[in-house]
């Protein structure tokens, strides 16, 4: 999936959910912490020239449906656009 303009805007995360955040690109990692610190959802970017690619974009099973993964590729595109990316690519899999 590709985008060429912004993702829409950010949500909060639930009450005691974290944003642990390594950069700067090419390559950022999002993680979204749970209350007791346990990794929640994950992602992944690399800037490539004009693009930003998003890869391994992942909730776990208990942690679904709260948002997390929004929130998580909306702090990669942030990081993204802040380092030149004008244009997005999403790696996905049948199942994501």
């Amino acid at each position: 999936m590709t985008c060429n303009g912004t993702m829409g805007r950010a949500e909060a995360l639930p009450a005691g959910y974290s944003l642990d955040v390594t950069e700067p690109l090419p390559l950022a990692v999002v993680n979204v912490l749970d209350p007791n610190g346990e990794l929640a959802a994950i992602g992944r970017a690399v800037k490539v020239g004009e693009f930003a690619v998003y890869d391994r974009i992942e909730t776990e099973v208990g942690h679904r449906r709260r948002g997390l993964g929004r929130a998580v590729m909306k702090k990669l595109e942030t990081l993204a656009r802040e380092a030149g990316a004008t244009r997005g690519v999403l790696v996905a899999t049948a199942e994501g």
